[in-house]
């Protein structure tokens, strides 16, 4: 026989990690430039980056899923069109709408694999959502100690001096441009260079750089 009928219980708290519920249905949707060939290339100094603005299209719930990166091979260095080089994603400044706060804890070291064509990395594992005033996704370089080659000279003809001679080229990603995208968008390509970003000349195109998000309905 109990002496004592009487159960005591401890009391234990327990926080649990925030689980995120969504839609059974899901599709992906690619943003940014989706041009299928590409046109002329920027040449980046080492440590230089570049970005471009993404709007938000209406996504309401969305994850990115993957980085996309047109890889451009230039005459005489098309064996090189796989040199290494960073991404980082960035939100919007809402005064003055130039990229603004990291996404990413750190850059991602990135190769392309295939030459003249889209390149597609996967940044599911991140679950960054998209902003609803859109994003930047931005490209830069190493510096030049951290590229095997930085220099070549080949040989191609000069159409100003009739004859062919040897320039000096540097081995590194090139940022391939394509025609624009965002008609009657502005602001949306932006260079940081001496600590601070300025806004490039809108003639020239929108970078070939793109986002698939994974949308949840």
């Amino acid at each position: 026989m109990l002496h004592n009928p009487h159960v005591y219980l401890r009391e234990s708290v327990t926080e649990l990690e925030e689980v995120k519920v969504h839609g059974s249905e899901t599709f992906d949707i690619i943003i940014g430039n989706v041009d299928k060939k590409g046109g002329n290339s920027l040449n980046l100094s080492f440590g230089d980056k570049v970005a471009l603005f993404i709007p938000n299209l209406g996504i309401e719930h969305g994850y990115i899923s993957k980085f996309r990166y047109f890889a451009k091979t230039v005459f005489g260095l098309e064996d090189h069109f796989n040199e290494p080089f960073l991404i980082q994603l960035y939100s919007v400044d809402s005064i003055h709408s130039n990229p603004h706060k990291p996404l990413l804890k750190e850059a991602l070291l990135l190769r392309a694999s295939k030459s003249n064509k889209w390149n597609e990395f996967d940044l599911s594992q991140y679950g960054i959502q998209i902003p609803s005033n859109g994003i930047f996704v931005s490209i830069s370089l190493l510096t030049q100690e951290e590229y095997n080659y930085q220099e070549r000279y080949i040989s191609t003809y000069s159409v100003l001096e009739q004859r062919r001679v040897s320039i000096k080229k540097v081995i590194s990603p090139k940022v391939s441009f394509s025609k624009n995208v965002y008609k009657n968008l502005h602001n949306w390509i932006w260079r940081y260079k001496s600590s601070k970003w300025s806004e490039f000349p809108s003639s020239l195109g929108t970078f070939m750089l793109g986002l698939e998000v994974q949308v949840y309905e």
